[in-house]
Order: C-alpha cells, then sequence, then structure tokens
C-alpha cells in the first residue's frame, strides 16, 4: 500500500508492491511508466475454453497499467528472459487453481481458487486479473467495474458498458433526455437528469430490475448529480429562479440544503473520497474557476489557477488528486491538481479535445469524452504514461461515469 503515497509522483522509490495484507512480493525502483513483464500460463480439458479466458485475462492485466504480459505454454521449458512474474491458471477438476511466482523462485507470490466451469467466462477472468492486480500491487483492480455514460439517438439516452468495452446496454429510462448519470450508492444504480416538456427532475434507475423512481422534482436541475461516497447525500445543481447554486439532497430526495449563496453559476458538484468537501465550478472570478468547499457549504477556496476556464472536476478515489478540464487554445485538456502539493499538470498535452473526466477505482485510470471530427465518444485515459484507447467505435457518447 505505500506505493499508493508515491502515485502523484510517477515514481514508485523503494516502493513496496504488496497485498493488500502487506506481504512484500515485489521490492523495486520503478519508474511507473514501465511495465512489468508477466508470463500468462492457461492450462485446461476445454481448450478453447481456456484460450478465451487466458485473451481475457491477458486483456484485463494490460489494461490495468501495470504490467505487459504475454501468453506462453504451459509449464514452458524456459520463460521469456524479460519475465518478473509468472501467472499460472490450472483447471483442476471443478475448480481454477491461480498462483504468481517468480521464475526465479517457484515458491508462490500467492495463490486462489475460483469454481469452473463459469457461468460467465468474462466475468471470471475479470475476477482472477483482479485479484491477481490487488494481490501483486496493492491497488484496486478495475476489470469488474463498468461505466455509465449519456448517449445520443433521438432522444438522449443512458447507457452502461463494461470498462474494457464489451456489452454496451441501454438503461431503461422515461420519455424525454435523460442525461448526466453517476453510480448510486454502489453498482447496482444509477441516478440521472431527465428532461420532458420544460421541466428536469433527479431520477433513479436499478439496473437490473429497470425500476425506475423520481428522487427530486422542484427546481430546474442544471448538471449531474454528485453521491456522497461516506453519507447518504448528495449534491445537485439546481436553478430555483436564474442562476443554479449547489444543493445538498438527503438519499431519499428530501432534507433540501443550500450550500452556495451566490449571483453567478455554480455547479458540476464532486465529493471528496471522505465525503467532507466538495469540489464545484463557479464564474465568480470572472470565469469558470474551479473551487472546494466543505459539505456544510462553508471554507470556500479556489484550486484553478493560470487557466481561462476550467470544469468538470472530479476527485481520484485515493483522495490525491483532482482532475478537471480546461479550455485551451484550439480544444480542451485534462489537467490534475496534486491536492497535498499543488502539483498542477497536464494529461496527454498531444490530444485536441477532452473534457469530462471521470475517475476509475484505481486513481489510476480516467474516462473522459474526447470530440474528434467534430463527435463525441468516450476514451480511457492512463494518468501516469498518458496511453488512451478508445472505449467503443461508433456512435456519440458522452458524459461518463466510472463505477466504484
Amino acid at each position: 500500500m505505500r506505493a499508493a503515497a508515491l502515485i502523484c509522483a510517477g515514481v514508485v522509490s523503494a516502493a513496496s508492491l504488496c497485498t493488500p495484507q502487506g506481504r512484500v512480493f515485489l521490492s523495486v525502483e520503478r519508474d511507473l511508466t514501465r511495465k512489468i513483464p508477466l508470463a500468462l500460463s492457461v492450462a485446461g480439458d476445454d481448450r478453447d475454453a481456456m484460450g478465451r479466458l487466458a485473451g481475457v485475462i491477458r486483456q484485463d492485466l494490460a489494461f490495468s497499467g501495470w504490467f505487459a504480459p504475454t501468453v506462453v505454454p504451459r509449464q514452458p521449458q524456459k520463460f521469456p528472459s524479460e519475465t518478473e512474474i509468472v501467472l499460472a491458471v490450472t483447471q483442476a477438476g471443478a475448480a481454477l487453481e491461480v498462483s504468481a511466482y517468480s521464475p526465479a523462485d517457484t515458491n508462490a507470490l500467492y495463490s486462489r481458487t475460483y469454481p469452473w466451469p463459469a457461468s460467465d467466462l468474462r466475468a471470471a477472468a475479470h475476477r482472477i486479473a483482479d485479484d491477481a492486480v490487488a494481490a501483486l500491487t496493492g491497488r484496486p483492480g478495475i476489470a469488474c467495474t463498468r461505466i455509465a455514460f449519456t448517449m445520443k439517438q433521438e432522444t438522449l439516452r443512458i447507457g452502461v458498458v463494461d470498462y474494457d468495452g464489451y456489452g454496451e446496454t441501454t438503461v431503461a429510462a422515461p420519455p424525454g433526455d435523460c442525461l448526466s448519470p453517476s453510480w448510486f450508492f454502489g453498482k447496482d444504480a444509477l441516478v440521472f437528469v431527465c428532461a420532458q416538456g420544460g421541466a428536469s427532475s433527479v431520477m433513479t434507475v436499478e439496473l437490473r430490475t429497470g425500476t425506475l423512481r423520481r428522487l427530486y422534482a422542484g427546481a430546474a436541475v442544471c448538471g449531474r448529480p454528485a453521491v456522497n461516497p461516506k453519507w447518504p447525500e448528495l449534491a445537485v445543481p439546481l436553478g430555483f429562479s436564474g442562476n443554479p447554486d449547489i444543493y445538498r439532497l438527503g438519499r431519499e430526495g428530501k432534507e433540501l440544503l443550500r450550500l452556495t449563496i451566490s449571483p453567478v453559476i455554480d455547479s458540476s458538484p464532486c465529493f471528496s473520497p471522505d465525503g467532507e468537501r466538495i469540489a464545484f465550478v463557479s464564474d465568480r472570478s470572472g470565469s469558470p474557476q474551479v473551487y472546494v468547499m466543505r459539505r456544510d457549504g462553508r471554507d470556500v477556496r479556489r484550486v484553478s489557477f493560470g487557466v481561462p476556464h476550467a470544469s468538470s472536476p472530479a476527485w481520484s478515489p485515493d483522495g490525491e488528486v483532482l482532475a478537471y478540464a480546461v479550455r485551451r487554445r484550439g480544444g480542451s485538456g485534462i489537467f490534475v491538481r496534486n491536492m497535498s502539493s499543488g502539483a498542477v499538470r497536464e494529461l496527454a498535452p498531444d490530444e485536441v479535445w477532452l473534457e469530462e473526466p471521470s475517475w476509475a477505482p484505481d486513481s489510476r485510470h480516467l474516462v473522459c469524452t474526447a470530440v474528434r471530427e467534430f463527435r463525441r465518444n468516450l476514451c480511457v485515459v492512463d494518468s501516469f504514461t498518458g496511453e488512451r484507447r478508445m472505449l467503443l467505435p461508433d456512435g456519440e457518447r458522452f458524459s461518463a461515469a466510472w463505477s466504484p
């Protein structure tokens, strides 16, 4: 876990990549842009299933950003010379036995058993990959996560897709435009804005059942609702008359409390991981900038400087970094601010237009809206290396939210 405190610097110096229980597997001085060479061996009676399992695990490990995985034959005579870790997956009757070890020392770094055959092969592969990432790095995996977003059809709809772009679905929704989703206290429900006939409201949907509920209606909803990760409440930009302010709303849609009182626009709230602070956007300084306040509205301070226009703040789950979009000449980019040191840097400065960042649970990856050839679609960015991958190919999608 020690590595987590050093992530924002981009280098782990004498860092320990370890299990959550603290057992050290790798003690290295490592530039975090360098990936750990890993040999993946998958063996079992059903070669077709084992091949598909290996393909998903390999991709998950590569997408984690920590590893450079290569699939190798079971028990090869010799591993590739650069191999630092071997991950072996073996079918043993009604189970999959998974272990990791160093080629120089065959004592298991960790081992785990999973039921087999699996009802969902992809889900089983994702779980194996996430457990491997957590055991070997001390950081959470992201293979079992999903991403919600707004999609443009005849009206605006809400979509959900696996983190790797697989299994896109459209969420049940009422008539009208549905947009700006957030995950609603876990992975099983969403909260979003519904606009119809000149009125707007905050609604929730249970993803398994499609059950819809109107959480709040009473003022114009002027942006994405933010969910507090620690307290049963949301922060919502509402406009009762004129410019919107930030309000705190109870989980059941009651207990409305005004947090900002300003003649200007206050919007885009985002809670800190400890639930005690809210980042938001305000043009009280003359142009939109990012500010932070306590969850009761006190102690407001500005945190974005030297840029003409900042928007869409997103707090990393480890609390170390605040990301936000900055309008710059010819486009928009994602900037990250270390909340301890105040250091600011731009991610992927060669990308013409990135906006609306949302963090993955690993505090390493973000999903953003990328504008290319006048169309919006979703792009995943590795904040350590700057590497990017488009999440989905065709269509127009934006305003994404990564699940916990």
